[in-house]
């Protein structure tokens, strides 16, 4: 039922509060790794254009039911037809998003959102923001005046019908704590992983892991790019 973690040196990882529901009871205290050096800060290119769509599939998992104090809602990911992500304007390093989460049953959730791409400041905190930067390189701080610690891990070489395309990747694990128990010994561990096309900034792939203590119950979540008109899929 649960995917492999992957290594830091092999795929992807980060805390992405994307769309993930327990953000309403809990603070993140994210612990991540030493930082390696880097050579300049990332240059602020946006590689998506006005019209450009990004369509998703959504799964959840667990190892059990999931109680209302973690996701009253954890079910929607299996319940998601499709998650679409639509460039509705660009203005400078900033991007507007249209987004439609569309369940089986016919139901559509809109998010609308902005984002800075310079900074990774976003508009609908709990609104889809994987959108990076484009052009990115090895040991490049995501957002620096945001997410200190979050860097490019690597590049990987990812083929598709119209060619070979470069991912970028990065990794990052955390802690999240109950916020109504004040001696935080309730707590979630946390595994994320991301993959991002390099030319574009966009999210193509992201799984993350939480590990409760109490109740004790693990859940994944699984993002996979199916479709786009950025490229030939």
């Amino acid at each position: 039922m649960y995917a492999k973690k992957k290594g830091v040196n092999k795929k992807v990882v980060f805390a992405i509060a994307l769309l993930v529901l327990i953000v309403a009871v809990v603070t993140a205290s994210v612990v991540l790794s030493q930082k390696p050096n880097q050579s300049a800060l990332p240059t602020t290119n946006v590689g998506v254009k006005a019209g450009d769509y990004f369509t998703y599939t959504l799964k959840g998992y667990s190892t059990g039911p999931v109680p209302s104090t973690i996701s009253p809602d954890f079910s929607i990911y299996n319940d998601t037809a499709y998650y679409n992500v639509t460039v509705a304007d660009v203005n400078g390093t900033k991007v507007t998003l249209d987004t439609e989460w569309v369940l089986n049953n016919g139901t559509i959730i809109n998010s609308p959102q902005t984002i800075d791409v310079a900074s990774g400041i976003i508009s609908n905190e709990n609104g889809f923001y994987a959108l990076y930067p484009a052009d990115m390189t090895t040991n490049q701080t995501i957002y620096p005046h945001v997410y200190q610690g979050v860097w490019i891990n690597g590049t990987d070489p990812i083929s598709y019908s119209s060619g070979v395309r470069l991912a970028n990747y990065y990794t990052a694990t955390g802690t999240l704590y109950y916020t109504q128990d004040p001696t935080h010994s309730t707590y979630c561990s946390t595994y994320d992983q991301v993959d991002f096309d390099r030319a574009t900034g966009m999210l193509t792939d992201l799984v993350s892991d939480r590990d409760y203590n109490n109740p004790e119950i693990s859940t994944q979540i699984f993002w996979e790019l199916s479709a786009t008109n950025a490229w030939q899929y």
